[in-house]
């Protein structure tokens, strides 16, 4: 690897600003060739410091102390009198004076020269062989890693060497398209963390490849590195938001998640579309049942509406969702009208929605049937409509929601009432709960009876 010294300057190969890995190899082989070995090895070590993993460095860096060293021995005879002595057959004064003692110590530092460049070129030579071999057998047997370890050196000691360079662009695209399979694998069966990262290790195979590419860069039925690349950084921006998205979900971050899924839709549209649009509708469902199940007011049924909007939206196809926003929209007409004093109104929506659905909104739909009918049997019992005071009071009383014993008491007050006897009964007057004119509760409330 030792070429003849000249004074030029560096060319361009050296120049840039030191600081990237390729930067400092290019940096330190212009000084090797230039037995600039002090620099050469500066340019090296800082190399090894910022890619330690570099295959290579170590065994430059020990070729460069052995002739730093040799140097040391005589550099006065290596680096001048030799050329002096050949460019002039007469030797000036100085020089007859010293030549007594400096003979002999030139002769014995080119002799030392010629003896380790004699030992370092035939164990390059060596290593060089080794590795074309283990690079071959690494493609041979597609054991990517070795044949990857095994070019990545060569290339970095014979930076020129073709059969390198598309030896470790083939290990390259081929080890990060056998990972992207395992990715699309991980994928399919929902273990999408896990496919980003096997998506990210995809990429970084496609990107090297593309850094060693022969030129033109060879031809590949399954696509270039360049398209590939893009396909993989696709599918690891799009699983690892849907990872994201579905811990979201499961830590019932209802709103984050939506909004990760939204993103995901928006960003990368052709990213498992028809998924990620049932994860989508999956989520807006649950949401909104839990808040239809817990709201206070028709503010917050509203809410609760517009979330399985939302998730019918996302996929028109999901009977759940589209069942869960009929019966939402009849308890919000239901609950408008009981906020309303609408008893009529109220008592048929809820009743129509518990016979399809008894346990509706975790009990707050019969809770309000149960109100509904209470204010109502109060208002008939102070006008005088004893009949059908009555049959608001047994309503209750069948529904066995908190009220029903209260109801039951004023049933049978009513219907003692009604029964003819000598002596009239006075009509029990209705409750405080049931008094005529009283304000509805603010809003859908669980029956804890």
């Amino acid at each position: 690897m030792v070429e003849s010294q000249d004074a030029r300057a560096l060319p361009s190969e050296g120049a840039g600003d030191g600081t990237s890995a390729d930067a400092l190899y290019r940096q330190g082989m212009a000084y090797y060739r230039r037995r600039q070995w002090q620099q050469a090895r500066e340019s090296f070590r800082n190399l090894k410091k910022l890619d330690p993993g570099r295959r290579g460095i170590d065994a430059l860096l020990n070729e460069l102390d052995i002739f730093i060293r040799l140097e040391s021995f005589a550099p006065h005879a290596l680096a001048e009198d030799l050329p002096q002595a050949a460019e002039s057959p007469q030797p000036r004064a100085a020089a007859r004076r010293r030549a007594p003692w400096l003979m002999p110590a030139t002769l014995g530092a080119i002799v030392l020269v010629s003896l380790v460049y004699g030992m370092v070129s035939p164990r390059l030579d060596q290593r060089v062989a080794r590795l074309r071999q283990l690079g071959r057998g690494g493609v041979a047997a597609r054991q990517w890693p070795q044949a990857i370890n095994a070019y990545e050196e060569l290339l970095l000691l014979m930076p020129e060497d073709g059969e390198a360079r598309q030896g470790l662009w083939m290990a390259y695209y081929e080890r990060g398209d056998q990972r992207a399979a395992e990715a699309m694998m991980l994928e399919e069966s929902g273990r999408f963390q896990e496919a980003a990262r096997a998506w990210e290790q995809s990429s970084a195979d496609f990107g090297a490849a593309l850094q060693v590419q022969p030129s033109p860069e060879l031809p590949d039925p399954r696509g270039e590195a360049s398209a590939r690349l893009a396909v993989c950084r696709e599918h690891q921006r799009g699983a690892s938001l849907l990872a994201l998205a579905l811990r979201l979900r499961a830590e019932r971050r209802w709103s984050d998640a939506i909004q990760a899924l939204q993103r995901l839709g928006r960003e990368l549209p052709g990213f498992r579309s028809d998924e990620v649009r049932g994860h989508l509708s999956e989520t807006c469902l649950a949401a909104g049942q839990e808040l239809i199940s817990t709201a206070e007011t028709a503010v917050q049924l509203r809410q609760g509406v517009a979330l399985l909007e939302k998730a019918v939206e996302a996929q028109p196809s999901a009977r759940q969702a589209v069942t869960s926003l009929e019966w939402a929209r009849s308890y919000l007409q239901a609950a408008t009208s009981f906020e309303a004093a609408d008893w009529d109104g109220a008592i048929e929506g809820l009743g129509a929605l518990i016979a399809q659905a008894p346990g509706y909104a975790d009990g707050r739909a019969i809770g309000m049937l149960c109100r509904a009918y209470t204010r109502r049997a109060g208002e008939r019992l102070a006008m005088g409509e004893l009949d059908l005071a009555l049959a608001d009071y047994q309503a209750v009383a069948s529904l066995r929601c908190s009220q029903w014993t209260e109801a039951e008491q004023q049933a049978a007050a009513i219907a003692k009432a009604l029964t003819p006897t000598a002596t009239p009964t006075p009509v029990p007057p209705p409750t405080p709960t049931s008094a005529p004119g009283s304000p509805p509760s603010p809003g859908p409330q669980a029956d804890t009876g």
